[in-house]
């Protein structure tokens, strides 16, 4: 009988190491991280642009509201690490890179969010359509894909997908560290699209800067 115990409490705990994450805080062993890769965007021109810019805060895709770090399988579901997890959810995570990068590009003049007491000249909507690891056999890599639309006045001037694939070793540790770099290098790719667009339609000046 005792033998038996023992067996069912250790299947018991090998299921839970396996339960996708809830969102529990005080799991033991539990490790939250950080989104980052702001730091890592360039200025793309030298001399600030014109225009202030409205970064909206950024949706994410049903399955990745949850600050539970995502991986997928060849099933293409979508589990959660159980005691690797982000600090918030992608998207809250996403906003405030967005606005440090393209402060940093000096694409814009300006730079404001939500509730600012000017108005933008122009306003940039994301999207999160994926942020998560895909393992295939011994191999696996981070995808981070965001969906972009910027407007003027109600306009739209474009709007494009960008999608970065990191290679990543087989864990979540290493696949954190990709997700910050697959940010990165979204976050160029978003306001590289972004001076591009405003290049090509030039929209009208007309904000004073926050």
């Amino acid at each position: 009988m005792r033998r038996r115990h023992l067996l069912w409490f250790t299947a018991v705990f090998a299921l839970a190491a396996c339960t996708p994450f809830t969102g529990r805080s005080d799991r033991p062993g539990q490790r939250i991280y950080l989104l980052e890769g702001a730091e890592h965007v360039p200025a793309l021109q030298d001399v600030p642009g014109c225009h202030v810019v409205m970064i909206n805060s950024p949706r994410a895709v049903a399955g990745l509201a949850t600050s539970g770090f995502a991986y997928r399988r060849a099933d293409a579901r979508i589990h959660y690490f159980a005691y690797h997890r982000w600090s918030d959810s992608p998207a809250r995570m996403l906003h405030p890179l967005l606005v440090r990068a393209a402060e940093r590009s000096n694409v814009f003049g300006g730079v404001i969010t939500p509730g600012a007491p000017v108005p933008g000249d122009v306003r940039l909507d994301t999207e999160i359509t994926d942020l998560s690891q895909h393992f295939e056999d011994a191999q696996s890599q981070v995808h981070f894909a965001i969906r972009v639309r910027l407007y003027s006045q109600e306009r739209l001037l474009g709007g494009q997908v960008f999608e970065v694939f990191e290679p990543a070793e087989a864990n979540p540790q290493s696949g954190i560290e990709a997700a910050s770099r697959a940010s990165a290098k979204v976050l160029e790719q978003v306001l590289r699209f972004t001076r591009e667009v405003l290049q090509t339609s030039r929209p009208r000046c007309t904000s004073t800067g926050p």
